[in-house]
């Protein structure tokens, strides 16, 4: 997405993990994490190791990211 739209998404939220705005950028890497089609919303979450463990195209639920969270550990 573009930078201003997200920055008020963050700004109207209280967000307790990282938010990276990488433009074209991001779009490749995206499709290296396995989102071929570019879409957004586009979500990956990664163990310590930088290893991404879990994706997801769409939108994101706070169950789904717990239940992600649970698992990494």
């Amino acid at each position: 997405d573009q930078a201003d739209p997200v920055r008020r998404f963050i700004a109207e939220r209280t967000l307790t993990l990282p938010v990276a705005i990488a433009g074209s950028t991001g779009l490749d890497l995206s499709r290296q994490l396995g989102n071929l089609g570019g879409g957004l919303p586009f979500t990956a979450a990664f163990d310590s190791n930088g290893s991404a463990v879990q994706r997801r195209l769409g939108v994101v639920s706070p169950d789904l990211l717990a239940g992600w969270k649970a698992s990494i550990r």
